[in-house]
């Protein structure tokens, strides 16, 4: 076989193999390293959660599937019930999620049990580049991922996300909302009362309340102006007695030493403190001596009363708002921010979770990718476009506000704060709601020649020694 002809021959393969490779379809991911080669190993993330449903995550995970295909996640929604047992039984065994949803109030709980944000993150990428100048082809490259300083978080998100997330100059954890506590009205029941408007302040509140409750001869309740006095059947009582001690002027906490309950009576009998008054203000609500009594413990939950249209106002965050229109789809009903001591400089609550991972991942390099990607600004926008919560990115507030259902929650995420509520922060809302109803309670059988103002100081002594307990 003559040389002429093997040149020929080899001539047509070449052009052979060059047409297969610009043909259509056809991907060439050339893997050039061992770097490279390690971090297109498949894997898979599991990720654990109790609000966000699998339909809320769908869309960011196949993005990021897109950018990453060797990488899988699988998340998991437990019962909120089951959620802390589930998790620690896991990490028991040696075993659980890499990435994991926690409240914004457990971080420092669970501080020692999570991996923070890494200083530097070297990921594998698909690309896309012209072969031969004619075809796109697929290619794959190590890229970094950007990592933001403390201080460019602090500028990204709104204040209280970096007081919560930022621990010993490190970053346990980022948000894909900011959820702050607003005020749920019964547009139908305030027609009835002739209230135009729903109130900006406490005064209007109080005001509005005494107008809207109807209690028969015998002080039972048959309509609630608000869901607001007790404890334990109240949601979020916690968050509201905060939220009134914050407005009033009480930092709640000092360092490490609850403040609370600072203070005492003055010589006229009132309350010193502005956390004193906070829980005498608030209990006022469910005291039948009172004019502005509204509520009691015979009472149902304060959600149930409200879609049951017993409550003409509730106090609930943005995640309420799917729940009453599945209870309560005929129930008119409207949101505004919550009333304030002080709407010239407005002091809001928040609560929300965080998305970490913890320290027995066996990916955390690819798990903080994740929570990178999903939370930053495209992907916060349709988390919060799909599932109605508010962002905590301060580049997406102003365009929520002029988003109808975002709105009141959005209006008041520059303004929310939280406090640290120790290592037990569930106990400590047990113990604000013991607290409440004890107050309520007792305020119903004083002794002669004394007031209310006599038993809170003691009382609230009491709960803050057991708060305090539990850092």
């Amino acid at each position: 076989m003559s040389s002429r002809f093997l040149s020929i021959k080899l001539a047509l393969l070449l052009l052979f193999v060059g047409v297969i490779l610009v043909a259509p379809g056809f991907r060439c991911k050339c893997i050039k390293s061992a770097e490279e080669k390690q971090a297109a190993t498949p894997l898979t993330l599991t990720y654990w959660g109790v609000w966000h449903s699998p339909q809320d995550l769908q869309d960011i995970i196949a993005l990021y599937k897109a950018k990453h295909p060797n990488i899988t996640i699988q998340y998991k929604k437990l019962r909120m019930e089951e959620y802390e047992e589930a998790l620690l039984q896991a990490w028991a065994d040696d075993q659980g999620p890499d990435i994991f949803s926690v409240p914004n109030t457990w971080v420092v709980r669970y501080q020692n049990r999570m991996t923070p944000m890494p200083n530097k993150i070297v990921m594998l990428y698909e690309v896309q580049q012209k072969a031969l100048g004619i075809k796109n082809e697929t290619v794959t490259e190590l890229r970094q991922t950007p990592i933001p300083s403390l201080a460019e978080l602090r500028a990204k998100y709104v204040d209280v996300v970096s007081g919560d997330v930022i621990r010993d100059s490190k970053v346990w954890g980022l948000p894909y909302a900011v959820d702050t506590l607003s005020l749920y009205y019964n547009r139908q029941l305030m027609n009835s009362a002739n209230i135009p408007q729903p109130p900006g302040n406490w005064e209007e509140f109080v005001a509005m309340v005494q107008q809207l409750t109807f209690v028969n001869k015998d002080n039972a309740i048959l309509q609630a102006g608000a869901a607001i006095g007790t404890g334990s059947n109240i949601e979020r009582s916690s968050d509201i007695l905060s939220l009134l001690m914050l407005q009033n002027g009480s930092s709640i906490v000092s360092g490490n030493t609850v403040t609370f309950a600072s203070g005492g009576k003055d010589r006229g009998g009132e309350l010193t403190s502005p956390g004193l008054q906070a829980i005498a203000f608030y209990t006022d609500f469910a005291n039948p001596l009172k004019a502005v009594y509204t509520w009691n413990g015979d009472m149902p939950v304060s959600f149930e009363a409200f879609v049951g249209e017993k409550a003409a106002f509730f106090f609930g965050y943005a995640y309420h708002m799917p729940l009453i229109r599945a209870r309560a789809p005929k129930l008119d009903f409207g949101v505004v921010p919550v009333p304030q001591v002080n709407e010239q400089r407005p002091v809001n609550i928040a609560n929300y979770w965080v998305e970490a991972v913890p320290h027995r991942s066996a990916h955390p390099q690819e798990a903080w990718d994740f929570i990178l990607f999903a939370t930053d600004i495209k992907q916060a926008s349709v988390y919060s476009k799909k599932t109605g919560k508010p962002s905590g990115l301060r580049a997406l507030i102003d365009g929520q506000k002029n988003d109808e259902v975002l709105r009141p929650f959005s209006s008041s995420v520059l303004t929310a704060q939280s406090w640290y509520k120790g290592k037990g922060a569930v106990q400590m809302e047990e113990v604000m709601a013991e607290l409440l109803d004890t107050v309520v309670a007792q305020s119903q059988h004083i002794e002669e020649g004394k007031t209310v103002a006599d038993i809170i100081p003691k009382l609230a002594a009491d709960a803050a020694a057991k708060i305090g307990a539990t850092w």
